[in-house]
């Protein structure tokens, strides 16, 4: 099979089986992202100008409130919060000085948003979470109340949270059912680096464990 950084090397697969309910639950959301990222590859692969300003700012609209929250207030919080929903309501969400854009500008523009969005919420468990536990509450804060208002976001994310960490859903995955090793060892989560070398899946798990686990130690209850 392959052999990753440190040493790992995996060479089969356990006999067990999942249940066919968490296989069905896997493949469902493994479905319901396949058809949400075609759905928006048109806006992806245009080469048309107009669209293309069109996305990046759309994607700065996602990115921007996303990667500024914090626990600084609930005011801050709110305004993140009302932000995402005003983009993903099709309304003129904010941009930089009196520029604005609204996502329903376009058929792809919000679900190509709640996909980016669904994404980065991910996203920010590995890079932010797991080196600032805290601001897991203030992600989950805004994550949440999306969620209410947006429901088919929620499944989104699941699907996104689902495909970067897969043994949230308890599953065999063996290694046997793919064309190459390499589709194998990604379908169960890890990672390649640039060289094409296997990633010690210690780092893989920090990585989950930040995407995954609460901060230690606190508590807190509140609303936006």
């Amino acid at each position: 099979m392959g052999q990753a950084e440190g040493g790992l090397i995996e060479t089969g697969s356990s006999s067990s089986s999942s249940s066919a309910e968490n296989r069905s639950r896997r493949e469902k959301h493994a479905k319901l992202l396949g058809e949400w990222k075609q759905n928006v590859q048109p806006l992806l692969s245009t080469e048309d100008t107009n669209l293309k300003s069109f996305r990046f700012a759309c994607q700065r609209a996602v990115n921007t409130p996303v990667n500024a929250i914090s626990a600084a207030s609930s005011a801050h919080l709110k305004d993140k919060l009302v932000k995402l929903k005003t983009l993903l309501s099709g309304g003129q969400a904010p941009l930089f000085g009196d520029k604005t854009v609204c996502a329903s500008g376009h058929p792809l523009g919000i679900p190509f948003c709640k996909n980016l969005l669904a994404k980065q919420f991910v996203n920010q468990g590995a890079e932010v979470v797991s080196s600032k536990p805290d601001y897991a509450f203030s992600m989950a804060a805004v994550l949440t109340a999306i969620w209410v208002e947006f429901p088919d976001f929620g499944d989104l994310f699941l699907a996104h949270l689902y495909e970067a960490c897969p043994y949230l859903v308890p599953c065999q995955i063996n290694l046997e059912d793919y064309d190459t090793a390499e589709a194998g060892y990604k379908a169960k989560g890890y990672k390649y680096n640039k060289a094409g070398t296997l990633l010690c899946p210690q780092g893989i798990f920090w990585t989950w464990g930040g995407q995954l686990r609460p901060p230690r130690g606190r508590q807190r209850q509140g609303r936006l």
